[in-house]
């Protein structure tokens, strides 16, 4: 018997990887996308005390999760505008400096959705002056909840103890064991606050015989599957 579970668990853990699995490529010229670039490429000039905004230059690479409350991830190139960043204008009214004078950069950015609003959750951006080394910059949105990858070792221990917890309050006579993690976010909020949707599948360990899962017990063959929602 198969099961589709929800976990929301609160606790501090090591973290993990920020990739998340189930994105999509979507076209580049999206009027979302647009809207994620430019509240990105905002963020970043607002970081700047001096020196000219960044004018977007190409969006190069645009993927997005397959979610009732998505997240982009986006490439997009930059070049150093005419527009002082004390000044009031938008980058969108700024032209392109002289190439030979411009700085030019690439960042990628994560934006996530919600609730038709876009909140900018990671972006790092790196720069190359007309002369000089190149300027790497990070932003981390604290309290943001972020896409991580299905197989990041650091959900490990998030599954085990929400399995452990529905063997132990299940009223099924065998034992279920993780079968697949569909997707997992994660949200920095006194610790780490893990969401993570994956399935688990009744062994052939019964609960009478066995108090916790061991490598004793394997899935059984031709389980009857059955959606089920859980948190904890």
């Amino acid at each position: 018997m198969k099961f589709i579970a929800i976990l929301l668990l609160f606790s501090r853990l090591l973290p993990s990887l920020t990739k998340e699995d189930n994105w999509q490529a979507i076209d580049c010229n999206d009027e979302d996308v647009f809207k994620a670039v430019d509240l990105a490429l905002k963020e970043y000039n607002s970081g700047s005390k001096s020196g000219n905004q960044f004018v977007l230059y190409h969006i190069t690479e645009v993927n997005k999760t397959d979610d009732e409350q998505p997240f982009y991830s986006i490439k997009y190139q930059i070049k150093e505008g005419d527009c002082p960043v004390q000044s009031d204008k938008s980058w969108q009214d700024c032209d392109y400096k002289e190439a030979e004078q411009a700085a030019t950069g690439e960042c990628t950015a994560i934006v996530a959705e919600r609730a038709n609003n876009l909140f900018l959750s990671t972006q790092t951006c790196q720069v190359t002056p007309a002369r000089g080394p190149v300027v790497t910059s990070q932003y981390d949105c604290l309290g943001c909840v972020h896409p991580i990858s299905a197989a990041s070792p650091g959900l490990e221990p998030v599954l085990r103890h929400g399995i452990q917890h529905f063997n132990n309050h299940t009223d099924h006579s065998h034992l279920f064991a993780l079968k697949e993690v569909k997707r997992a976010h994660r949200q920095v909020v006194a610790g780490w606050n893990y969401e993570v949707t994956y399935s688990i599948e009744q062994t052939n360990c019964s609960r009478e015989n066995f108090l916790f899962l061991t490598p004793d017990c394997k899935f059984l063959l031709n389980a009857r599957g059955l959606p089920a929602k859980m948190e904890a």
